[in-house]
């Protein structure tokens, strides 16, 4: 599911730009021991077949810890970030993960 979130948030602008996702691999190997780029990347190159990212904030607010959605809120907004140009799109998504988990970040 992580992937899926990171995946979107690396297309919201509507374009896969190899720099971010690479860049998003770096972090996400940086802040989670088990990160898969393999994974990441299949579900990068096949962004119109992963769950809606809106669903899946839902379904992971039952499932992780607070802990938890900070540090992916983190990797999330690093992303994001990381062409150091934050899209609408990409902070709407922000704007929707911090909403919808009631992160006070």
């Amino acid at each position: 599911a992580m992937y899926s979130l990171a995946a979107s948030m690396v297309g919201a602008d509507g374009e896969i730009v190899q720099s971010e996702v690479v860049r998003a691999e770096q972090i996400g190997t940086d802040i989670f021991a088990n990160f898969d780029k393999i994974e990441f990347r299949e579900h990068c190159n096949n962004l119109e077949d992963i769950p809606k990212f809106s669903d899946v904030v839902a379904f992971l607010d039952s499932v992780l810890t607070d802990e938890q959605k900070v540090q992916i809120y983190d990797y999330l907004k690093q992303i994001a970030l990381a062409d150091e140009d934050l899209a609408v799109e990409e902070e709407d998504l922000l704007t929707l993960v911090k909403k919808e988990w009631g992160l006070e970040v």
